[in-house]
């Protein structure tokens, strides 16, 4: 028979490891793509591409810029972000993902060269 204070400390650990349980299996919460954001098609998904107007944002800090000067999507279906200068500052593209894809391996082939950017540049 279990006392009192061993039933107490059973319910608490009982407690604890069903809570672990569950927040592990909880779903990622889906991205909610904001009013009036440039959306683009390529390799099967949606990609939301992001503007920071006249703020800076990270990473970086640096500005970022939803032109189709910086984003787009070739006749010939390739991906293309670019660093631009346009009214006086250096404008960036980054672009999301509109659905969570869950943790994995991805592999994304680049038709440039990696090594030839700049090493302040993040890809």
């Amino acid at each position: 028979m279990i006392s009192g204070k061993n039933q107490f400390l059973v319910a608490a650990v009982t407690l604890a490891i069903l809570f672990a349980i569950a927040s592990c299996s909880a779903r990622e919460p889906e991205f909610v793509i904001p009013d009036g954001a440039r959306v683009i098609s390529f390799s099967g998904y949606d990609w939301v591409v992001s503007a920071s107007g006249e703020e800076k944002a990270g990473p970086g800090p640096n500005y970022f810029s939803d032109s189709h000067e910086n984003v787009w999507v070739d006749d010939q279906g390739r991906f293309h972000l670019k660093i631009t200068y346009r009214d006086g500052r250096w404008n960036c593209a980054r672009v999301e993902l509109a659905k969570h894809t869950g943790y994995g391996k991805y592999a994304f082939y680049v038709s440039s060269r990696p090594d030839s950017l700049d090493r302040v540049e993040i890809f």
